[in-house]
């Protein structure tokens, strides 16, 4: 998984940062797992930094979609972060911008971060 995404702890919110410009449907299929796993195992802030992600297919999309859905039912908060121009036109079209968290830099969205426990 190292190659694809990089997790780390910033306090009590833990940051997923994508390594690479794309992610295929089998590299989406793990980045999934992983992130589901850490709202299974109790965290409860989740931040996603899209800084090196120069394309984001309809199948991240549904991905990150479900995560939400995952994290909200579990009392907890998703935010994402440092999208170029590309990537953050295809959530203002699919209306996404709507039901997520976007954040110009990673600092503005941990900031941003409830500072009390989930």
């Amino acid at each position: 998984m190292s190659d694809v995404i990089k997790l780390e702890k910033k306090g009590d919110i833990d940051v997923i940062t994508f390594l690479k410009d794309e992610v295929n449907i089998i590299e989406n299929d793990n980045v999934k797992t992983e992130i589901l796993k850490l709202i299974k195992g109790g965290s409860r802030k989740l931040l996603i930094d899209f800084s090196k992600v120069k394309f984001i297919s309809s199948v991240v999309l549904a991905s990150l979609i479900s995560c939400l859905k995952e994290i909200k039912f579990a009392n907890g908060v998703l935010k994402l972060c440092s999208m170029n121009d590309k990537v953050k036109s295809v959530f203002y079209v699919t209306e996404l911008h709507k039901i997520f968290e976007i954040y110009e830099t990673k600092d503005h969205a941990l900031d941003a971060f409830p500072k009390h426990a989930l």
